[in-house]
């Protein structure tokens, strides 16, 4: 990964964040960017300190302008944008009648607008390096769940989303592709807990995975970086489950 740019959206905490620092620790030159600009920038220090190459900036992905500016910013600092990794998100739960549409509109704007914004933006540099797009999907985009209705559905928009653009975009020489996780030990878990109440635990949640546990940042941070190396060349269109085997019954 030495003398490779890459840009992460939602890299202030979570998944986002390990999926930075990981880059980082394979000599990447990384851009973290986040909606808080603040801990965006604690995170970049930190890859600092660490010896590594980060520079931070403010990215709302519901804002093409923002998108762009970030962009701009990896171009000044390193000249070209080699990955991007699309890992902002946000969850809310309820069926039809429970998410107004307000509600409705937002989560699809973050979890499905901000990853065809981002990779309209990101696509006339990556089509300059042979790069390629990674988003960050779920399990939540492969199968139904009760009482997650918009949730499931702005993540089945995204696997769609990645393997259109695998397609359309192959003969550029950008691959396109996402990972699908499990239920992930970050702070969503927490916003997740709240919602359901007392019917869901921690522990609950581990024993939905036959591996027995939730699944870490770093899970997912290390299929992110096999799909941005040269071991996965041969790879674009694909959703990369990683699930602790939730999926192997589905």
């Amino acid at each position: 990964m030495r003398n490779k740019s890459i840009l992460v959206t939602g890299a202030a905490s979570g998944v986002g964040k390990a999926i930075a620092e990981r880059f980082a620790a394979e000599g990447a030159s990384v851009l973290i960017t986040d909606l808080n600009a603040e801990k965006a920038a604690e995170v970049a220090d930190a890859i600092r300190m660490r010896g590594g190459r980060a520079q931070a900036a403010q990215l709302d992905v519901s804002d093409a302008e923002t998108i762009d500016r970030a962009i701009h910013v990896m171009i000044d600092w390193t000249g070209q944008l080699d990955t991007v990794v699309n890992a902002a998100g946000m969850w809310f739960g309820g069926t039809v009648l429970d998410v107004d549409p307000d509600q409705w509109r937002r989560v699809l704007e973050v979890n499905t607008t901000g990853a065809y914004l981002l990779a309209r933006a990101a696509l006339p540099r990556l089509k300059e390096t042979n790069g390629s797009i990674i988003n960050i999907a779920s399990v939540a985009g492969l199968k139904g769940t009760a009482g997650t209705v918009v949730y499931n559905t702005s993540k089945t928009a995204v696997v769609g989303l990645t393997k259109c653009m695998a397609l359309d975009f192959a003969a550029a020489g950008v691959r396109v592709n996402c990972i699908c996780p499990g239920i992930i030990d970050t702070p969503m878990v927490d916003t997740v807990l709240g919602h359901f109440g007392e019917a869901f635990t921690r522990e609950a949640l581990a024993r939905r995975h036959p591996l027995g546990r939730l699944g870490k940042p770093e899970d997912i941070a290390g299929a992110a970086f096999f799909l941005a190396s040269d071991d996965a060349s041969w790879i674009t269109g694909t959703s990369l489950v990683v699930d602790g085997g939730t999926m192997a019954g589905a």
